[in-house]
């Protein structure tokens, strides 16, 4: 049987539209058309032949083909894999070829990099100082071998201090030289170094070196070291190596000659100036028509170094703080926006403190949050700082938002782990004072308030400060009275520790004021760790703790008209007979109990009454056995 069929390149396949999905522009929706008597013929063809019953005979299967398995990836009975040879693969190579063949190849680039003589130089070198790396190394052979290096390098040192091993080396050289006592060769190699020391400055590796030489120089090659860098001192300012470098041997220069690093700083108008320029307004009486344009550059370099990094370092701190008293309140602004983003880096020196003090009188309630956040993780450093603890103070009187005051400054301010550290400090007690008796003249000088005081006329301090002030009271009295219960040894053993101890306890109130009083009437009447037999007297008859108890005492009236817990109470509970015999007899304890007796509420005062006029008469049977305060006590009786 034959079937006519169209030969298959006449055929004419309609491709699908990627668009749309139709066939040949025409939608799917409508009918196929049926198929051809041709094409239902040539679909006969390829189905499978039938058997002799009539069935279909199934196609022949593929037989599977199974990967084999490799060795590599084998197993044993315990699951760990059996390492076997991949294909191709060649023996285990000799590791200590490949090492050899890797040394004499980094040999190989060194030496060409350096040049022969200076490779072998500096490996001399090297071996030369590795004996002085040992502790056990003699000061005999130190004393040696330093010599030795010196003299292997002399001439070279200006050609191999660059590099990243050798750099390391003349650092080393000049600190053993400077700690044998070889001053000699410290000079020397300073005097060679000196004509590289602005391109070693912003060398990564020559650098380190630098440092060494400003740190274990003479003070007069320092001074040499400071006028190399005259001219460039902006440029090594921005610079990320060399600005170190600058202000390293800026904090070791006399004030005259960080005069003349400084005054760079304030433009080239400098140069026109004869004399010594301490500050901007010098420039400004010598030049008065160059103050628009000194203020200008001023501000320009200021800019400057805020965005390449170099506002970290006390030089340029000098600088704006000068800049700000002499620049006009829009040029003020625009230098201080900057400064607020920069708060941490403000805070290494004095004057970089009172920028940051003008930055959050200047800012708004949000810039002043942001600010704090920067604060927040060295706030116990801050505290603890002769400058920077007055920032915290600036803090507490400015910012309105006390409840971000409290969670961001005063909570690990005031954790238990840092308390001492504050106490210990005599800034840290100046900040813990200032929270619960602000400014207190008692407590501060004139001119700490006087520092304070440009921030009270602030426009963005809507509160008012005894308000703000009571807020950040009630939030750190409980917590330094409930150390205070938990650890009095720390706060009594000391009497400026003391100081601090008096403006608490009356800021207190409640339970954590009642706890404090016991603790407090208990360390006085049973003193821990006392040597003493019987009663013991130190902690009453301390001058210190006696002038504080006095004046505890003293405002037990205010406590009794806010009905508070009272110090006489306390007292009273813990003294006993005993106390009262040995109490009586010395004069600072009789003034204790005569203060306690006229200020402390009636109960007190009866129960205190009724023990002195029983004991008395046996305490004081002579006259001269009646100290001054007994004398007054007997007045009230």
């Amino acid at each position: 049987m034959s079937v006519d069929m169209e030969p298959a390149s006449k055929k004419k396949f309609s491709k699908k539209s990627k668009s749309s999905g139709t066939f040949n522009g025409k939608s799917k929706d409508k009918a196929a058309p049926q198929e051809t008597d041709d094409r239902k013929k040539f679909k006969s063809l390829k189905r499978p032949l039938s058997n002799d019953n009539g069935s279909e005979t199934p196609s022949p299967k593929k037989a599977k083909v199974f990967n084999k398995p490799k060795p590599w990836l084998k197993k044993d009975k315990n699951g760990k894999p059996i390492h076997g040879k991949k294909p191709g693969e060649t023996e285990k190579p000799d590791w200590n070829k490949m090492k050899e063949e890797k040394k004499a190849l980094r040999i190989k680039r060194r030496t060409e990099a350096s040049g022969a003589d200076m490779y072998e130089l500096s490996t001399q070198a090297k071996k030369l100082m590795e004996p002085l790396r040992d502790r056990k190394c003699s000061k005999n052979q130190q004393l040696e071998q330093i010599p030795k290096v010196y003299s292997l390098l002399k001439g070279n040192l200006s050609t191999v201090v660059y590099s990243h091993d050798m750099s390391r080396v003349v650092g080393v050289l000049l600190k053993w030289a400077h700690t044998l006592e070889l001053s000699h060769i410290v000079q020397q190699v300073t005097a060679e170094l000196l004509p590289e020391v602005v391109k070693m400055s912003q060398c990564n590796y020559a650098v380190f070196a630098v440092r060494a030489m400003i740190d274990y120089c003479q003070p007069k090659q320092r001074t040499a070291i400071s006028k190399a860098f005259h001219g460039y001192v902006v440029k090594l300012l921005s610079h990320k190596f060399a600005s170190g470098v600058v202000d390293r041997i800026y904090g070791k220069l006399k004030s005259e000659d960080q005069c003349e690093l400084r005054k760079e700083l304030y433009g080239a108008s400098y140069k026109l100036v004869n004399g010594k320029i301490t500050s901007i307004k010098v420039i400004f009486e010598n030049l008065p028509a160059m103050k628009e344009s000194t203020l200008k550059n001023t501000k320009g370099i200021l800019l400057r170094l805020f965005e390449k990094g170099g506002m970290q370092y006390h030089m340029a701190h000098s600088v704006l703080a000068d800049y700000l008293n002499h620049a006009s309140e829009e040029d003020c602004t625009a230098v201080l926006e900057q400064a607020k983003s920069h708060t941490k880096e403000l805070t290494g020196s004095k004057e970089g403190i009172h920028v940051i003090m003008k930055c959050l009188w200047m800012s708004t309630a949000k810039d002043r949050k942001k600010m704090l956040k920067e604060l927040k993780d060295d706030v116990v450093a801050l505290a603890s700082a002769e400058h920077s603890h007055s920032l915290l103070l600036t803090v507490f009187d400015t910012v309105d938002d006390t409840q971000f005051v409290q969670k961001a400054l005063l909570t690990p301010l005031l954790d238990k782990e840092h308390l001492p550290t504050l106490l210990v400090s005599t800034y840290g007690r100046k900040v813990l004072v200032y929270l619960c008796s602000r400014r207190d003249p008692k407590m501060f000088t004139a001119a700490d308030i006087a520092k304070l005081a440009p921030g009270d006329t602030n426009p963005h301090s809507k509160k008012d400060s005894e308000i703000r002030s009571s807020e950040l009271k009630s939030f750190a009295a409980p917590l330094l009275l409930q150390h205070f219960a938990e650890n009095p040894s720390l706060w009594m053993e000391d009497n400026r520790v003391l100081l601090v101890l008096l403006p608490i306890v009356l800021a207190g109130s409640g339970e954590t004021l009642k706890a404090a009083l016991e603790t407090l009437a208990q360390y006085v009447t049973k003193p821990p760790n006392s040597d003493q037999d019987g009663i013991d007297i130190r902690v009453a008859d301390n001058a210190g703790c006696h002038m504080v108890l006095k004046k505890i005492a003293q405002h037990d009236k205010i406590f009794n008209e806010n009905n508070e817990a009272t110090f006489g109470e306390a007292l009273v509970a813990e003294l006993t007979d005993d106390h009262y015999s040995a109490w009586l007899k010395n004069n600072r304890c009789c003034f204790l109990l005569l203060t306690v007796l006229t200020n402390g509420s009636e109960t007190v005062a009866k129960t205190l009454r009724s023990k002195i006029k029983k004991l008395s008469p046996s305490v004081w049977s002579k006259k001269d056995t009646v100290p001054l305060g007994g004398v007054e006590i007997k007045k009230l009786l």
